[in-house]
């Protein structure tokens, strides 16, 4: 059986930030990118959870050229619930349908923090740019560490769930 999250990108978001600065405001633009989540086979009867996996998360921004620098600019990476509609339980579901293995994606390889939206007892994670210069990019990025939990008996199949990656500043 094969596991997998895929993701949906928020790209070429624009917003603006007030800057610390004598420039009252600047435009800042930010394109949001994942790797794929894949995690691979998985055996029912394995006391061990599946995991961690990995997906790196990155955000590329920049100001225009002739606008000042700006400093200390950070937004905020939030991720969907997936198909299950809820933090605490999301649900990759097979192809064809029938069954669903659950998984959940945390903010370390350590499976405590769920990332999400700050809702249901999850975190979002903060990605800072200390200075963004004009003309030039700046690019941050963070792991989402992936586990499917042991003991699931479900049938052998292909299993995806769609997560959406939503950046906020």
């Amino acid at each position: 059986m094969q596991v997998k999250a895929r993701w949906l990108l928020c790209a070429g978001c624009v917003g603006l930030v007030v800057a610390a600065s004598p420039v009252a405001a600047q435009t800042v633009s930010c394109t949001v990118a994942a790797t794929p989540m894949a995690f691979g086979g998985y055996d029912p009867s394995s006391p061990t959870a599946l995991g961690p996996v990995t997906s790196t998360i990155s955000a590329q921004c920049s100001v225009p050229p002739g606008s000042g620098n700006v400093s200390g600019f950070a937004l905020s990476v939030a991720l969907s619930t997936g198909a299950s509609g809820s933090y605490a339980a999301r649900r990759m579901n097979s192809s064809p349908p029938g069954d669903t293995v659950r998984y959940n994606i945390y903010t370390s390889a350590a499976p405590v923090a769920i990332w999400g939206d700050g809702s249901g007892g999850s975190v979002t994670v903060p990605l800072t740019f200390p200075k963004l210069t004009p003309g030039q990019g700046g690019r941050q990025s963070a792991l989402a560490y992936g586990f499917v939990p042991p003991l699931q008996d479900v049938a052998v199949a292909n299993y995806a769930d769609t997560i959406m990656v939503i950046a906020t500043w």
